[in-house]
């Protein structure tokens, strides 16, 4: 969690350079090229553009993604619905 989105790129920055050291120290590489960055956030904050500078790279974020079968959508929203 982030106060703001400097904060957050900070965070995300230092998360990224120890994946990448851990991935190293392990005999393997994370690709950049295949790596998706999603912010969830409330609904006031949905349509704001979003990017993350990564070694001079720029990552953009994405609205969708799949994993291992698993669909993640950055507006996800939960809602009190007792039938």
């Amino acid at each position: 969690m982030a106060k703001n989105d400097e904060e957050l790129e900070t965070k995300i920055n230092c998360v990224i350079e120890y994946m990448t050291g851990w991935f190293s120290a392990n005999g393997l590489a994370l690709n950049m090229e295949k790596t998706n960055i999603m912010k969830f956030t409330s609904s006031y904050h949905q349509n704001e553009a979003f990017l993350i500078i990564y070694q001079k790279k720029i990552m953009t974020g994405t609205n969708y993604t799949k994993f291992l079968g698993l669909e993640l959508v950055k507006n996800i929203s939960c809602s009190k619905n007792y039938n």
